[in-house]
């Protein structure tokens, strides 16, 4: 008796966590003209479609137009103020962009990227970075 008590409850709390988490992630199109990294995956440049959320760990990128995909894992990133809009910052080193934060609109919440070993070695061998935001767009084809 205590068992079935134990596992009802169990699930009503799963199904409310996963009800929770579906909530919370968003699905925003982005137009990149130019090829970056995500963490150690190259991607080109084109239409993507990034899932995130902001109790999520991970998020994927998922490129429009040849429909690959890559997750990643990510902390937390807080800003002082609500985005406006969605939108991705890379950080460049010389030609390289790496994808470094995602913001969610009308939140405080984000998602950052830890930087990669290849990410590292440039910020050492560049003297200057800089970054580089893309707002949400309607991803054209």
């Amino acid at each position: 008796m205590f068992s079935k008590a134990v596992t009802k409850a169990a699930l009503a709390v799963a199904v409310l966590a996963v009800s929770t988490f579906a909530q919370t992630v968003r699905t925003t199109q982005f137009k990149i003209p130019f090829d970056f990294k995500v963490g150690a995956h190259q991607c080109v440049a084109g239409n993507y479609e990034v899932m995130a959320g902001a109790g999520a760990a991970s998020i994927w990128v998922r490129n429009l137009d040849n429909q690959t995909v890559v997750s990643i894992l990510t902390n937390a990133a807080e800003s002082t103020r609500p985005q406006e809009k969605s939108a991705l910052v890379f950080h460049k080193y010389g030609d390289e962009y790496f994808l470094n934060r995602i913001w969610l609109s009308n939140t405080y919440a984000g998602r950052e990227l830890a930087p990669s070993r290849l990410e590292r070695e440039m910020a050492r061998n560049v003297k200057a970075g800089a970054a580089t935001t893309i707002a949400a767009s309607k991803a054209g084809r």
